[in-house]
């Protein structure tokens, strides 16, 4: 199905979110807000959207600073405070969401940067919505972070936001692929279905590097997320599903995906943890998505009232 596309005033200012949204042929029984990965955009989605038209939701989405239609220079958030720009512009098409929608469940679904995204969302908006998935995610060593927002901030210093380091990149993504068989694929630990790994490497909206900066601000939100900076007002009584690849470099093959639940279990929620054999990061692109697909949606529906 072709969604409308429609836009919206970003919290930076100087451009407009790229927004896009999905409905069902009749009225809808809940609303979706998916947030999209780093170096990605938000059609890529379009396929689990379509799918869960059909099941009478209702889908929104945008395109983050830096990426698809949002911005031209890709791969750069903002000259400062990124990361809170991020979790603002979630939170405007979130209320746009809720404007056009009001009277049904509001849900929310993170995946990779937009797990992160969500998560520190969570922390603001908590209130707004009835469930989250977070996606592909992860809970990275606190000294790992540090070194690396340390690192970032240095270049940002001497090259400026807008230069992109090769050093950074590899060491954020060097070691990701090493696991994993056919070196001729150097995204390879995205998917297993290597059609999936194709079609990433031909999409010009993917795969283009983050600046330093992007990178200060990626790494200061990870950061604040493994100090559990707001999570006393994330609301104890919030439905959260954690899914991703059993396989998935990002959530340290599973280990870091219980360390981000059992960071919200240490405060009272109760989330649930679904990992997938054999996937890695895009578990919604894996050559058995129809799974994943199924159980996601399965899952909102039980919180439909």
């Amino acid at each position: 199905m072709v969604p409308e596309n429609f836009k919206m005033a970003s919290s930076r200012g100087d451009e407009e979110l790229n927004c896009y949204r999905w409905m069902p042929a009749g009225e809808p029984v809940a609303a979706l807000q998916i947030v999209h990965g780093m170096t990605e955009h938000i059609l890529r989605y379009s396929d689990f959207a379509g799918f869960l038209t059909e099941r009478g939701f209702a889908v929104y989405g945008h395109d983050h600073l830096g990426h698809g239609g949002t911005s031209e220079e890709k791969g750069f958030i903002a000259e400062e405070h990124g990361d809170d720009m991020l979790v603002s512009d979630m939170a405007r098409v979130n209320a746009r969401m809720m404007d056009d929608l009001p009277g049904i469940p509001h849900f929310v679904m993170g995946h990779s940067m937009g797990s992160f995204v969500t998560r520190r969302f969570l922390t603001v908006h908590g209130d707004d919505v009835d469930a989250a998935v977070i996606m592909g995610t992860g809970q990275q060593a606190g000294y790992q972070v540090s070194l690396a927002l340390t690192m970032a901030k240095l270049l940002c210093m001497v090259k400026g936001n807008h230069h992109k380091s090769q050093m950074l990149n590899d060491l954020v993504f060097g070691n990701y692929s090493k696991r994993f068989d056919a070196p001729d694929l150097p995204n390879r630990w995205l998917a297993a279905n290597p059609e999936a790994l194709k079609a990433y490497d031909a999409d010009p909206d993917c795969g283009f590097q983050f600046t330093d900066a992007a990178y200060r601000d990626l790494f200061t939100m990870i950061r604040r997320i493994e100090k559990k900076e707001g999570f006393d007002r994330i609301p104890r009584n919030l439905p959260v599903l954690f899914v991703s690849g059993a396989d998935d470099p990002v959530g340290d093959f599973g280990k870091g995906v219980e360390k981000a639940a059992d960071g919200l279990r240490g405060i009272g929620l109760s989330p649930e943890v679904k990992l997938y054999p054999g996937m890695r990061h895009e578990i919604l692109n894996e050559a058995d998505h129809a799974q994943v697909y199924d159980d996601i949606a399965a899952w909102l529906e039980r919180r439909i009232g």
